[in-house]
């Protein structure tokens, strides 16, 4: 998989811990974009792409999570040879014959910095996700994936439209 995502919102709140000091909580709502693919060996390969809407939650300068919900489109395209009948009633084969299906999800990742320094650009990201396709056989056909990378911050964003520190 290889997508992005752009913060829309920021919310910074400030809080005291046990001792005391203050620290601040800082969560950005965000839109992302995933393209990629799967494949199961002797039967199909898969492509999907899918938009989404979700949350990161920013613990520390090292360590953030995500909670995200997605809607997609996933394209397979089966493996072998396919025949079908033309016009005429003629036996041809099909390429790249496969179907198309709707995509419903929802995933969770976390984050931990690789650099180990305040300009934290690359991150170690593990990323466990439940996601449905239909209509698959008149049903539901359920997915369970992990996925394992690296993530890149291009620079510290922050949305355009930002809440001042709340108490």
């Amino acid at each position: 998989m290889i997508g992005g995502s752009i913060p829309f919102h920021s919310i910074i709140k400030e809080k005291k811990d046990k001792d005391s000091k203050p620290r601040n909580s800082e969560k950005d709502e965000f839109f992302s974009a995933e393209s990629g693919g799967y494949r199961y060996p002797f039967a199909y390969t898969s492509i999907l792409v899918n938009a989404g809407i979700g949350i990161r939650y920013i613990k520390s300068a090292k360590h953030f999570t995500e909670l995200s919900f997605n809607q997609g489109i996933v394209r397979t395209i089966y493996d072998g040879k396919v025949y079908e009948l033309d016009q005429d009633g003629n036996i041809k084969e099909s390429k790249l014959f496969g179907r198309n299906y709707l995509t419903t999800g929802f995933s969770y990742s976390l984050n931990w910095d690789l650099n180990n320094r305040k300009s934290n650009s690359w991150f170690f990201q593990l990323k466990p996700a439940t996601w449905i396709q239909y209509p698959y056989n008149s049903f539901l056909k359920p997915h369970f994936s992990l996925q394992a990378g690296v993530s890149h911050r291009l620079k510290k964003h922050n949305s355009s439209y930002e809440d001042k520190v709340q108490p």
